[in-house]
């Protein structure tokens, strides 16, 4: 019995804290605030971000399969951190920055500490991801100057 527990607290010591799911509770609102006059068939994202080896991002492409929606941003030749997430039902899940680093040559991601995320049900409704969010990111390793991606997203969800 002994070994059971030993068993139990030595994996979770040694279990690298990436492999647990990071989520965020979506805040389904009637009536979202803000503008989306941004929005057109190019510019499906509005919003700012301090994060590695980032210039500007103004796409993000939204998919869903099943019950599962996926939300990816296209990066430009400028950009080289993109902003990954799922929702699942009421959640957010496993929101991060991959920086695929053309200074350092590798890929690293960066998993959300804290974030906000607010949909429009009606939109929704209708397969239209009208949302405002704000995810934070901790802070770089170096400068210890704080991370984050916000903005509002307004594009019509592909379905696969």
């Amino acid at each position: 019995m002994r070994y059971k527990y030993l068993t139990i607290i030595v994996f979770f010591l040694l279990t690298p804290q990436n492999l647990y799911s990071q989520k965020i509770k979506v805040n389904w609102s009637q009536k979202i605030r803000g503008s989306f006059r941004f929005a057109s068939k190019d510019k499906t994202l509005r919003g700012e971000a301090s994060a590695y080896e980032y210039f500007k991002c103004e796409k993000i492409i939204v998919t869903r399969k099943g019950n599962i929606i996926h939300f990816e941003t296209v990066p430009n030749a400028s950009t080289h951190s993109v902003l990954i997430f799922t929702l699942k039902g009421d959640y957010i899940i496993d929101p991060k920055i991959e920086v695929n680093s053309i200074v350092l040559g590798n890929k690293k991601t960066f998993l959300v500490k804290k974030g906000f995320f607010e949909i429009d049900e009606r939109a929704f409704k209708k397969n239209i991801i009208k949302a405002n969010f704000n995810f934070d990111f901790g802070t770089f390793e170096k400068n210890n100057k704080k991370m984050f991606w916000k903005g509002q997203i307004y594009t019509k969800i592909k379905l696969y």
